[in-house]
């Protein structure tokens, strides 16, 4: 719902600037700060994992960059082939515009499945294990992103007269629209991948090293991109018209859902033919 007098409505006017400091041609944005933050404290239980597994700390940072390199071409690559084909048809140096913003979380999965896919081959780990033992990490970016794009006015939700809706300034001038309240749905996604970090941080906690293989993945599949697909109807919808019934996203989360819920599956039939 558009308001043409947003001042007479009680909505938060969400008109920060990106950048914290400007010093010439170098800014310092909260996106980058969190984005770093999110390589340090992912890694940091990466690493936690890692030598708990018995390997020493060369094989916790080896993943570093391989890790870093997944996020950030895999995410704009699924931005640009999910999000904005037509532009990549067009100018296919588009894809390497990255300053100009576009990073898809489906496009940063299929990423670090690769990274994780290449890591496992090169140490001697079963890619169940390198999965599981990412999973957490996986969380915190997921987290942290999200507040990233909050700040930035990008990934914006829906029309909403909720309480707690946010008038993203930024987006309605970019976008030539009058201002709009909208649903805050980079802090929904941020509260779910919050949830899922719990879920995955108590059970790594009680089970430790006696958790079944590929638990952690599957409860990080299953749980996010489940609360992902429902996040969706409060997002603005992009590449796909609104007549659709589904969103991009809602359809790239499906097969990530249903690869985490075939494997916790298989964990529990596997374990009732334990216990027979």
């Amino acid at each position: 719902m558009n308001f043409s007098d947003i001042s007479s409505n009680p909505f938060w006017i969400h008109d920060l600037s990106p950048i914290i400091v400007e010093l010439g041609p170098l800014q310092l944005r909260y996106y980058g700060i969190l984005f770093s933050l999110t390589i340090l404290i992912g890694f940091y239980f990466w690493y936690k994992q890692i030598i708990r597994s018995g390997r020493d700390e060369n094989a916790a940072y080896a993943f570093l960059w391989m890790g870093v390199a997944g996020v950030v071409i895999g995410s704009r690559l699924g931005h640009v082939l999910f999000y904005e084909p037509d532009r990549f048809i067009q100018n296919p140096l588009h894809i390497l515009y990255i300053w100009r913003g576009g990073l898809a979380s489906h496009g940063a999965a299929i990423g670090i499945l690769t990274a994780l896919w290449a890591y496992s081959r090169r140490y001697n780990m079963t890619m169940t294990e390198a999965c599981d033992r990412f999973s957490i990490s996986v969380t915190v970016g997921a987290t942290l992103v999200r507040i990233g794009n909050f700040f930035n006015s990008e990934i914006v939700g829906r029309a909403s007269e909720v309480p707690w809706a946010v008038v993203f300034t930024k987006y309605d001038r970019m976008m030539g629209l009058p201002p709009t309240a909208r649903h805050p749905s980079q802090l929904y996604e941020a509260a779910m991948a919050i949830v899922v970090f719990l879920v995955l941080f108590i059970t790594d906690r009680k089970l430790g090293e006696d958790r079944p293989p590929g638990l952690m993945v599957g409860i990080l599949l299953a749980g996010y991109f489940t609360l992902r697909f429902f996040v969706e109807y409060f997002k603005e919808y992009q590449a796909l018209s609104s007549s659709f019934p589904f969103t991009m996203g809602q359809l790239l989360s499906i097969p990530f859902a249903a690869a985490g819920y075939i494997i916790l599956i298989k964990i529990l039939l596997k374990k009732r033919k334990k216990d027979l």
